[in-house]
């Protein structure tokens, strides 16, 4: 391990779950993660937080328009124009965080029940890498 690491515990009264949360510098690709317990079950569920912060490359510049936005290229001068769904992915995708992440806002922000938009922005994060214009 990289660092020191801190332990704390919450229990949420209501349903009898114990959250711990572990930070600290576990490595650069995992800075932090929490653990829940369920009772009497014992079922432990973890989710990693900040594994992998996705990025637009380096020569890629974003810019929004009336009609969504714009993608440009520098290198290659290439413009990608954006509907405003995909202005939205990334918009998200500069805010910060892995795919996983993004696409939880973004299901959370347009109430998506049955999955779709998480399909659709993971379909729309491949083709950007795709074309070289985001990165892990």
């Amino acid at each position: 391990m990289a660092g020191p690491l801190d332990l704390a515990a919450a229990e949420d009264g209501y349903d009898g779950a114990v959250t711990l949360t572990l930070t600290g510098r576990i490595d650069k690709r995992l800075p932090s993660y929490a653990v829940t317990l369920l009772r009497p079950a014992l079922q432990i569920n973890c989710d990693f937080f900040g594994a992998s912060s996705m990025r637009l490359t380096k020569f890629v510049k974003f810019r929004e328009e009336k009609f969504g936005g714009v993608l440009f290229e520098t290198r290659s001068e290439k413009v990608f124009t954006l509907n405003p769904t995909a202005t939205a992915v990334v918009r998200e995708i500069q805010a910060g965080g892995d795919e996983r992440e993004i696409t939880m806002r973004l299901r959370n922000r347009f109430h998506d029940p049955d999955g779709a938009i998480g399909r659709e922005v993971i379909a729309l994060m491949a083709d950007l890498r795709q074309k070289g214009l985001l990165e892990d």
